[in-house]
């Protein structure tokens, strides 16, 4: 959902992180958000393209950016707290 995609960027920019979140909508997926959007429902995911592991058997938690994670977690709390205020 792209209106949705630009509030988490604006959340992502006022926690500092922009840089995390591209400035465009990606790939489109089939995955456990379709049905979601199919239903009138937005939503949005948070795929690491550049991630090495991605879609392996070694895409395990130990291998995730601590960083990036911060960054995830501090937009995610920033975006719910934006929406909350909607």
């Amino acid at each position: 959902d792209v209106a949705m995609w630009d509030r988490v960027r604006a959340a992502a920019k006022e926690v500092g992180v922009e840089q995390v979140f591209p400035d465009r909508v990606q790939e489109k997926v089939l995955d456990d958000h379709t049905p979601f959007l199919r239903a009138g429902i937005p939503a949005v995911d948070f795929i690491d393209w550049a991630y090495e592991h991605k879609d392996t058997r070694q895409d395990t938690f130990d291998k995730l950016s601590p960083a990036a994670m911060d960054a995830v977690g501090e937009t995610v709390i920033a975006f719910l707290d934006r929406e909350m205020r909607r």
